[in-house]
């Protein structure tokens, strides 16, 4: 397993980086477009290169169109319809809607984190997976107050120093 990114530094985790990051932004602070279709070619040769068996696409997701539809999984963290147009404009953001709408029916499975991105792509897409990032709040809740008994007995013992 690789992951595929940019040239960011040193990293514990295994990677295939394909050069040093752009300029995501422009003056206004919207997301560049170019470097997220030169950021998916890249993705593609590394891609295609190492004969995976499975590709978990993520941000920016636009290799999502230039991998192989049968072994590619979409990470979707945020699926924005109609917004697009308020980000880009009518024109470019009309654009950016429609492949975001042709990127979800692209791939093998889509994986999202909230019930409220999933309900937006099944607009699009039926067979949506919902799997929720980091802990669920009842297991937070749980190992925070535990975490809180821990942290009490550590005050209590230094103060008994």
């Amino acid at each position: 397993m690789r992951y595929v990114t940019y040239s960011w530094g040193p990293s514990e985790v295994p990677l295939a980086p394909v050069g040093l990051p752009p300029r995501l932004y422009d003056e206004v602070g919207r997301r560049r477009l170019l470097p997220a279709l030169q950021f998916a070619l890249a993705v593609r040769r590394v891609v295609m290169k190492a004969v995976c068996r499975a590709v978990d696409a993520s941000v920016p997701y636009t290799e999502v169109f230039l991998l192989p539809r049968e072994r590619t999984v979409l990470a979707l963290h945020e699926f924005w319809g109609c917004r697009w147009r308020e980000y880009y404009g009518p024109i470019v953001g009309g654009a950016v809607r429609w492949a975001e709408r042709r990127m979800v029916l692209r791939p093998r499975a889509v994986v999202v984190p909230s019930r409220l991105t999933a309900e937006r792509v099944r607009r699009v897409r039926e067979d949506v997976y919902v799997i929720p990032f980091g802990l669920r709040l009842e297991d937070y809740l749980k190992y925070r107050v535990a975490g809180e008994g821990v942290r009490r007995r550590h005050r209590e013992q230094a103060g008994a120093l």
